[in-house]
């Protein structure tokens, strides 16, 4: 029986050996956007310091354009009187990040991290 389960373990063991060598390298796409720059910055670097960490390589982060939404509305409600107008603007600010050569545990490990509410992350895996 000590026989048996002896190569029983050995089986064992090959298979997970086989698991950890079959598991895909993957990339990883992160789109992060969000109106407060300040947070998204600190997201991007907490990210990139994490991928760091594991020694994978890592692209960007890529500043995209930010996009300013601009709204103008009248402050008369009736239209008489003088032409006076609010102007109201929102700020959205992008960053992409590719991360190659992952795996699945590794995608796991690098995003443990805290995202502020004001913040969309945007995750594609290839």
């Amino acid at each position: 029986a000590p026989a048996q389960e002896d190569s029983e373990v050995q089986i064992l063991k090959e298979k997970a050996k086989e698991q950890e060598s079959n598991q895909e390298k993957r990339n990883l796409r992160l789109v992060i956007s969000g109106r407060d720059l300040e947070s998204l910055e600190k997201l991007t670097s907490e990210l990139i310091a994490n991928g760091n960490k594991l020694q994978v390589s890592i692209r960007g982060p890529v500043r995209l354009p930010k996009k300013t939404l601009t709204i103008c509305t009248r402050k008369g409600p009736t239209g008489n009187g003088t032409e006076t107008y609010y102007h109201f603007q929102m700020r959205i600010y992008k960053r992409v990040l590719d991360i190659m050569g992952l795996t699945s545990d590794e995608i796991k490990e690098l995003t443990k991290v805290s995202i502020p509410q004001n913040v969309k992350v945007e995750l594609s895996v290839k």
